[in-house]
C-alpha cells in the first residue's frame, strides 16, 4: 500500500473493473469510475511528465475508456444523437491513447498494446454500427 507501483497497478485494475461495469449495464457508474482513474493518472503525469509507468497506465486506461464509450454508444434505446456523442467520446479517448503511445520510447507491449488494439476494433465496430443505423457517414 505504501508502494507507488501498487498505486498505479491498482488504478489499472480498477479500470478493468469499470469497463466491466459498462459492459454489464452499469454504464454511467463505469464511465464515471474510468474518468476518475484517468484524471488521477493525468494529474500524476503533470507532476512527472517523464514517467514511463504513468504514460503506460494512461494508454491502458484511455484504451479502456474508448472501449467503454464505444460499448455505451451501442445502447439502442438511447437516441441516435446521444449515441453519436458517446462515439465521439470513444474516438477522443482512443486518440489520447494513440497519441501517447506514439511518443513513448520504448514502445509499450503486452497488455498496453493489446488494450490499444482492442480499443481500435471496438471503436471501429461502434462507428460502423452507428453509420448503418443512422444512414449517414460519421466524421473519420
Amino acid at each position: 500500500p505504501g508502494n507507488i507501483v501498487y498505486t498505479f497497478v491498482n488504478a489499472v485494475q480498477r479500470a478493468f473493473e469499470a469497463h466491466a461495469k459498462v459492459r454489464l449495464g452499469r454504464a454511467q457508474e463505469g464511465i464515471a469510475q474510468l474518468s476518475a482513474i484517468r484524471e488521477f493518472l493525468e494529474s500524476e503525469l503533470r507532476r512527472d511528465p517523464t514517467s514511463y509507468r504513468v504514460q503506460m497506465d494512461i494508454c491502458a486506461v484511455a484504451s479502456r475508456q474508448a472501449r467503454g464509450f464505444a460499448a455505451w454508444s451501442s445502447e439502442t434505446e438511447t437516441p441516435l444523437e446521444a449515441r453519436r456523442e458517446r462515439l465521439a467520446g470513444a474516438e477522443a479517448h482512443l486518440f489520447r491513447a494513440e497519441s501517447l503511445f506514439a511518443t513513448m520510447k520504448p514502445r509499450p507491449h503486452g497488455m498496453v498494446l493489446l488494450s490499444l488494439e482492442f480499443a481500435r476494433e471496438d471503436v471501429a465496430a461502434a462507428k460502423a454500427e452507428l453509420e448503418a443505423e443512422g444512414g449517414v457517414s460519421l466524421k473519420p
